[in-house]
């Protein structure tokens, strides 16, 4: 898709635009507002970090509209409902696996609270991403590979 658009993969061959430029690879986007590759070769944290995070909430929120679907707000809301918000800690509420079968057996957290914000977890999953493609760059190197990620 990038290549599509006249932009190269390993790096910036024509810099018409840093919205271009701060789009996950491989994602299509149908709004202009969020960006279809959020992690760019190269990869500059000071600039391309709090982008690829807000584009990426962005795309959850976008994706409940689309299906309808609403994030679980926890057992202190418990039948409510409400969209992502970056700064909840709740789980999901436990979901019996067969009340016929098995009564008062369930598959979930149960009144557990997570240690980490919803933000904090997509931060996570952001560097996990950025150092799994670091991580490439050995086999890259192994085959002689010119392209290579840069952080």
């Amino acid at each position: 898709k990038a290549e599509e658009e006249g932009q190269s993969t390993q790096g910036h061959k024509n810099n018409e635009s840093d919205e271009k430029d701060d789009t996950i690879e491989g994602t299509e986007s149908n709004d202009n507002s969020v960006p279809a590759v959020l992690i760019p070769n190269p990869f500059v944290v000071e600039k391309h970090f709090d982008t690829a995070i807000a584009g990426l909430e962005e795309r959850i929120r976008q994706q409940e509209q689309a299906t309808g679907t609403e994030v679980q707000a926890g057992a202190e809301n418990a039948g409510k409902t409400s969209t992502y918000h970056p700064d909840d800690r709740s789980l999901p509420e436990p979901q019996p696996v067969n009340p016929a079968i098995l009564p008062g057996l369930c598959v979930g957290w149960g009144d557990a609270k997570c240690t980490h914000t919803k933000r904090e977890i997509l931060r996570n999953r952001l560097f996990a991403v950025l150092l799994t493609k670091l991580s490439y760059n050995y086999q890259c190197r192994k085959e002689n590979k010119k392209d290579t990620f840069v952080v």
